[in-house]
C-alpha cells in the first residue's frame, strides 16, 4: 500500500520546483555515455488491456495475466541474462484516466510500480511508456488541445504517477516517455502536438525533476516531424524517441493497410523476381479479395504501385529501401541533433523491427497463417536497424516486441519463455 501519498506528492512537487534540470547539464541520466543500450518492448500485462465505452475491470491490468504470471522471476532472469538492459514497460493510460477516485487510482499505480520493481530487483532498467488506450472511445480525445477536458486528465494523471515514480526509484534506473505514438498531425484539430508536449512536459518536470523524459513527434513518431521540434524548449535530461520501422511496406506487409503485401523481402535486391514479381504479387492478391470493387482494387493496385508513394512496393525497389537507406534515415536525426548541439546519445529509437508469420483468419473465417515477411527477412532487417543505429551512437534501442502482438514475437509467451535464436543472434545478444 501507498503511504502517506499527499504529502509524498506535494514533497515531490516542492522538490521539482527547486530542482529541474539546469540546461547545461551534459549527458541524461538514464542512458549511458559510452555505449547504446538495448532494450526489448514488453506489451503484457500493463499494454493494451479491455475495456468498453471507458469501462475497465476491477483489475485490468491482466494483458496475458497478472505481472507476476506473464512476468515471473525466471522471465525477467532470461531477459537480463540475454543481454538486454532495460524493458520499455507499455502502460495504457485508458484505467488511470477512467479511475473514478483517488482509492481506485492510487491502487493501479501501486499495481504498476510492483512490475516496475519487478524489473528493477532483475537487474533491468524501466523506460515507462504512456501507450495508447486499447479503448478507442478513450484514444483520440487525449490530444484535444491545452483547455481541453481529456488532455487536462492526462496531465493530471502524469503528475500523480510522476510524483510517485519520483519518489519510489533511482533516476539512473528509470526513465519515462510522456505519449508513446501522438495521432497524425492532420488529426490533432486544436494545439499542435509539439505545444501539447511541451506543456505536459513542463507539467510533468515540476514532478520529476532528476528522471530523464522522452519527448516525440505526431504522426507516430515519425523521424520527419521529430526533426521540427526545438530541442531548445526542453532541458538537458530530456531525450528524443523515433521509431525504427521504415520501410513500412517491409516491416509492416501482411496486415491492416499493407495486408496485400506478402514476402517481400529484405534487401530489395535479394527479392525473386524482383520489383516485377513484387509487383505482380500484389496485383495478384488484390484481385484474390472479391469483397473490393473494381475501382476499390483499381487504386490499391495504383497507390502501391506506381503513385511513387513512400509506402510504395515501386518505391521500395526503386529507391532501394536497403541498408544505406536506413543509415540515411537515422542521419536525417542525427544532423537536425548535431545542428542543434544535442548529443546523439539523447536519441533513442523506441521501437524497430519486422512482422512474421502468424495464424489469422481467412475470408472465410476459418484460421489461416498469415504470410509476412520471412524469418530471413526479419533476421536481416532487424540486424540492419540494430548495426545502423549502434554506428550512430544513438543512446538506446529498444526491439520490438518480446511476445506480441500477431507476427512481432521475439520469444515464447509461455514457459521455458525462450527467445528466438535468429532474432537474438540479429541483435548481438546471446542466443
Amino acid at each position: 500500500m501507498l503511504i502517506g501519498r499527499r504529502s509524498l506528492v506535494l514533497g515531490s512537487i516542492a522538490a521539482g520546483l527547486k530542482n529541474i534540470v539546469p540546461a547545461g547539464a551534459r549527458v541524461a541520466a538514464w542512458q549511458e555515455d559510452n555505449r547504446t543500450i538495448r532494450g526489448v518492448n514488453v506489451l503484457q500485462p500493463f499494454g493494451w488491456v479491455v475495456s468498453a465505452g471507458g469501462n475497465y475491470k476491477p483489475q485490468p491490468y491482466v494483458n496475458g495475466g497478472p505481472f507476476d504470471l506473464i512476468m515471473p522471476r525466471e522471465r525477467r532472469a532470461l531477459i537480463r541474462s540475454t543481454g538486454f538492459d532495460f524493458v520499455r514497460m507499455t502502460v495504457d493510460f485508458g484505467p488511470l484516466l477512467s479511475a473514478g477516485d483517488d482509492e481506485m487510482f492510487y491502487r493501479l499505480v501501486n499495481e504498476i510500480m510492483r512490475g516496475i520493481e519487478g524489473y528493477l530487483t532483475s537487474g533491468l532498467k524501466v523506460l515507462i511508456v504512456q501507450f495508447s488506450p486499447a479503448d478507442l472511445t478513450v484514444w483520440p480525445t487525449t490530444t484535444d488541445g491545452l483547455a481541453g477536458e481529456a488532455f487536462r486528465r492526462l496531465v493530471t494523471v502524469w503528475r500523480k504517477f510522476a510524483a510517485i515514480i519520483s519518489a519510489r526509484t533511482d533516476p539512473a534506473q528509470v526513465a519515462v516517455e510522456l505519449f508513446n505514438e501522438p495521432p497524425f498531425a492532420n488529426e490533432i484539430k486544436t494545439d499542435p502536438w509539439p505545444v501539447q508536449q511541451k506543456y505536459l512536459f513542463d507539467q510533468v518536470r515540476a514532478v520529476l525533476p532528476a528522471h530523464t523524459i522522452f519527448v516525440t513527434a505526431d504522426s507516430f513518431s515519425e523521424i520527419d516531424r521529430l526533426i521540427l521540434l526545438s530541442p531548445k524548449d526542453y532541458d538537458a535530461n530530456t531525450s528524443f524517441k523515433f521509431s525504427g520501422y521504415e520501410p513500412l511496406q517491409l516491416s509492416h506487409q501482411g496486415e491492416g493497410y499493407w495486408k496485400y503485401i506478402h514476402r517481400l523481402t529484405f534487401p530489395p535486391k535479394e527479392h525473386p523476381g524482383g520489383k516485377a514479381r513484387a509487383i505482380s504479387d500484389l496485383v495478384a492478391a488484390v484481385k484474390a479479395d472479391k469483397s473490393l470493387s473494381w475501382l476499390q482494387g483499381f487504386r490499391i493496385i495504383r497507390k502501391f504501385t506506381s503513385s511513387k508513394a513512400t509506402e510504395g512496393i515501386d518505391t521500395y525497389f526503386d529507391t532501394p529501401c536497403d541498408s544505406t537507406f536506413i543509415a540515411k534515415r537515422i542521419k536525417t536525426v542525427t544532423d537536425w541533433a548535431t545542428s542543434h548541439g544535442i548529443s546523439t546519445r539523447r536519441l533513442i529509437v523506441g521501437e524497430f523491427g519486422a512482422r512474421g508469420d502468424y495464424l489469422g483468419t481467412a475470408a472465410d473465417g476459418t484460421p489461416t497463417t498469415i504470410q509476412c515477411g520471412s524469418i530471413t527477412t526479419q533476421v536481416k532487417f532487424y540486424e540492419t536497424w540494430r548495426r545502423q543505429i549502434e554506428a550512430a551512437k544513438l543512446g538506446a534501442w529498444c526491439a520490438q516486441e518480446i511476445n506480441g502482438p500477431a507476427g512481432w514475437s521475439l520469444a515464447l509467451g509461455k514457459p521455458p519463455w525462450t527467445f528466438r535464436s535468429d532474432l537474438v543472434a540479429a541483435l548481438g545478444l546471446k542466443s
